[in-house]
């Protein structure tokens, strides 16, 4: 992706610095998309697009070696009717990344109850069975945010969550920001999980 960084746009009420990105599909109406806008030193990504991506522009970092080897990176890969985030080939391991936009240490996820997440943990939870590895990756956006404290409201997903667990999914929340364009960067951060 290329970026293009400006100088003020108008963002919670204040005026923010922000990077673009070109837009590469010609039936778009503009030729640019909002990418990150600067909050303090860093910048917020919000073309959610983007997170499969750094994440596995950040894969060989040490946040990630819980992982193990992490050669034969592959994105958006179907298997047995799933379409997956990223598969890492050679150890068979799905990762789900899932953003949340957070200006607390509370967010919410799923935020609107959704069938799709929920058939998500049902097909997840058959290829556990079936010998894969989960890792579920919440990407907080908000670089400000120093931990994630996850509340399931929806009593399905979070049984359907707990069942993946305690089949051997794992789970970490990351943080992704930029100190200067064009490099993303992901920290782990806590998660405590209210199940």
């Amino acid at each position: 992706y290329s970026l293009i960084v400006g100088r003020s746009v108008q963002y919670g009420g204040l005026l923010r610095a922000y990077i673009l990105t070109t837009v590469k599909s010609k039936t778009a109406r503009t030729n640019f998309s909002l990418f990150a806008i600067k909050q303090n030193r860093k910048y917020i990504l919000v073309n959610l697009a983007y997170a499969n991506s750094i994440v596995i522009d950040n894969l060989q970092r040490r946040c990630f070696s819980f992982l193990g080897q992490r050669k034969n990176i592959r994105r958006e890969v179907t298997i047995d009717n799933y379409r997956c985030d990223i598969l890492i080939e050679n150890t068979k391991t799905i990762l789900e990344v899932k953003t949340l936009y957070a200006n607390d240490q509370n967010p919410v996820y799923p935020t609107v109850p959704s069938n799709r997440v929920r058939q998500q943990l049902i097909k997840l939870s058959s290829l556990l069975d079936s010998g894969y590895k989960v890792c579920y990756i919440f990407a907080c956006l908000n670089p400000e945010v120093k931990e994630t404290n996850l509340d399931f409201y929806d009593d399905e997903y979070k049984a359907l969550f707990k069942q993946c667990l305690n089949k051997g999914m794992s789970c970490i929340a990351i943080s992704m920001y930029f100190r200067e364009p064009p490099n993303p960067i992901c920290k782990q951060i806590p998660l405590l999980l209210n199940l």
